[in-house]
């Protein structure tokens, strides 16, 4: 992620949680301020994921080429299918889950080996990747096609 799209997002939170926080002063009922509590501790998470990730981005990292991906080459050659590895994508970082029991055969609730699942995982997971990193060797990072 480029330090300008984590930016916008940190922004766009910080709104959301001031917006959250008005409401909660107006809430009707105990029901929704609780969920108005709980919406807004999901947007703080959000927030410290991002802040997390935007001081632990290195500038311009030299990544050896053993270990540079395009996203096109995870999705045809590291799909789990016919005897291929198992590979997934998570904020850039390329994770081989082959060997991961709950991968078995290449998905895991509906998801596939061989995609971006940084949407899906941060939204099940709250952005907790060393849950990830516990489980599953890092083998690589995305570049953008030359």
């Amino acid at each position: 992620m480029n330090d300008r799209y984590i930016d916008m997002q940190i922004n766009n939170l910080k709104q959301a949680m001031k917006m959250t926080r008005s409401y909660m002063s107006v809430a009707n009922n105990d029901y929704q301020l609780n969920y108005l509590k709980m919406q807004y501790m999901y947007l703080k998470n959000q927030l410290r994921y991002l802040e997390d990730i935007k001081k632990a981005e290195v500038p311009n990292p030299k990544i050896p080429p053993n270990m540079a991906f395009t996203i096109e080459e995870i999705q045809n050659n590291y799909n789990g299918e016919n005897g291929k590895p198992s590979y997934v994508v998570v904020d850039n970082i390329v994770f081989d889950v082959s060997d991961v029991d709950s991968w078995g055969g290449g998905t895991h609730h509906g998801l596939y080996a061989g995609s971006d699942l940084t949407v899906e995982f941060n939204t099940c997971h709250k952005g907790r990747i060393e849950m990830l990193k516990s489980v599953a060797p890092i083998v690589g990072y995305i570049v953008q096609k030359q």
